[in-house]
């Protein structure tokens, strides 16, 4: 989501309808919404920010604004060397 926010002020700063002030200061706030934990949070302690940012109903920006959870990711690699080496060693107990 903040990189969607990011590239809407970028957006906004081109097209002339924020000056160069105002689009660093909100470029900076967005970043805050990296570390929200849910459109809850967003919905209440980032309310006017994400109002400013998207509009009055925000929240239709957020249906497809995802950003990679390195946590997720490295569990991911972890559970699929597993499973790997599971198949390894099954496919080696069947050949003996």
């Amino acid at each position: 989501m903040a990189n969607k926010a990011h590239t809407a002020l970028l957006k906004d700063r081109r097209h002339g309808h924020l000056d160069q002030e105002e689009a660093r200061e909100l470029f900076d706030e967005a970043e805050d919404i990296r570390e929200a934990t849910s459109i809850d949070y967003l919905a209440g302690a980032l309310y006017p920010l994400m109002r400013k940012l998207f509009g009055d109903e925000w929240w239709h920006s957020a249906d497809d604004a995802t950003e990679p959870n390195p946590d997720y990711e490295h569990l991911e690699r972890i559970i699929l060397a597993v499973q790997q080496a599971l198949h390894q060693e099954e496919s080696r107990q069947v050949s003996s």
